[in-house]
Formats: structure tokens, sequence, C-alpha cells
């Protein structure tokens, strides 16, 4: 969840369905073109191996049926993150699969503005908003 060095910080991340652990998908693979490379690459570049306390709060969602990436990615991810001690967040949706639909989509999009408000918005206090207002 790491851009490069010189990049901006990462303030805040959603992350549905994540695949973090790349070895179970690595090869060739028609579906996913992009996971067909070295598998002694994967361990490398999964981000469930390098989570550390540079990383960003995370929201994650994963559907209890998902058959592409299985549960348990997400939820080593949020036990990454609460090893670390870093700010981390998880929703199980009961019964929905890879990709959510109808009241589940809904429901994460909500999830994941909260997330975003929660983080990325600043609110002015109200010592802040009495100086800037005594500043004629």
């Amino acid at each position: 969840f790491q851009g490069p060095r010189n990049a901006a910080p990462i303030a805040a991340a959603v992350a549905w369905f994540p695949p973090v652990d790349l070895v179970p998908f690595v090869g060739p693979n028609e579906r996913f073109p992009a996971m067909d490379f070295d598998p002694k690459e994967a361990e490398r570049v999964s981000p469930l191996r390098h989570v550390d306390d540079h990383d960003a709060p995370v929201l994650l969602m994963h559907g209890s049926e998902d058959s592409v990436v299985m549960v348990e990615s997400s939820e080593a991810m949020k036990a990454a993150y609460d090893k670390a001690g870093l700010e981390a967040d998880y929703h199980l949706f009961e019964g929905a699969g890879h990709g959510f639909q109808g009241r589940d989509a809904a429901r994460s999009s909500d999830l994941a503005k909260a997330w975003f408000d929660r983080w990325l918005i600043v609110e002015e206090s109200s010592a802040d908003a009495e100086s800037g207002s005594d500043s004629d």
C-alpha cells in the first residue's frame, strides 16, 4: 500500500477483496495475465509482506463467498496491521462474492466514503475559526 519513496504519503486506503498475498495467483493465467511472472517474485511483491509503520490506515472489505480472492486474504492483512499497531477496519459481507452488487455495493461505497471522510477531511477547530475571523 505504499508508492515510491519520493511520492506524497498516502493518507488512507480502501481495499475491496484485495489479493494481498500473490503467491496463490502467480503463473500462467488466462483470466489474470498480469499474474504470469516468476513465482520466486510473488512473495517480494505481495503487499502482505510489506506492512510497516509507514502504511496508511486501511479499510478492507470482502465477500464471504468470494471464490477469486479468498476471504483469508483480507483477514491476514487486518492481522498484519493489528500486529504492527496500525489503523485498519475490516468488513465481511455475508453471502457476497468477488465484486459487490446491489445493497452490498451501496453499503461498501458508503463505508468507503465514511473512511475517507474520517482520514482525509480536516475539520477546522473553533479556535482556528475564531482566529481566522479576527485577522482583519
